[in-house]
């Protein structure tokens, strides 16, 4: 240190380069925050889209159980055992075309029960909806 200029300007560095390190760490710590904000958002629709699966699930798998029992153990055989419409007929002693037929009433009954959903649906952004959806299929 020779001189007060010499002084100076060697603190007019070491606080320039303290301030340009300070602003970097706050644009890091925002960066890392916007990120856990949006991972948070991203648990959160993901929660919801769960929930909704679920609820769905549950009403579908009680409105199976109200079907008569021939048509309930039907779509129990193609649905969750994933059997042929011959494999059914021949485990069950039907014809293949009452197979065939007690399927679609059953998935007709399952249709019109739909609107029993409408309550589990709301406020639930179109989104998630159609991501549960494509998740049931």
């Amino acid at each position: 240190m020779r001189s007060i200029e010499h002084i100076k300007r060697w603190l007019y560095v070491i606080v320039r380069n303290e301030s340009i390190d300070h602003l970097r760490l706050r644009s890091r710590l925002r960066e890392s925050h916007s990120e856990v904000a949006y991972l948070g958002a991203e648990t959160d629709e993901h929660h919801e889209t769960e929930r909704v699966k679920s609820a769905v699930f549950q009403g579908i798998l009680s409105e199976i159980e109200k079907l008569p029992r021939q048509r309930k153990a039907i779509l129990r055989l193609y649905f969750f055992e994933q059997k042929s419409t011959a494999e059914i007929a021949k485990q069950l002693g039907l014809n293949s075309q009452t197979v065939l037929n007690h399927k679609a009433k059953a998935l007709e009954s399952l249709r019109k029960s739909g609107t029993k959903f409408r309550g589990l649906l709301e406020g639930v952004t179109t989104f998630v909806l159609a991501i549960t959806f494509y998740l049931l299929k």
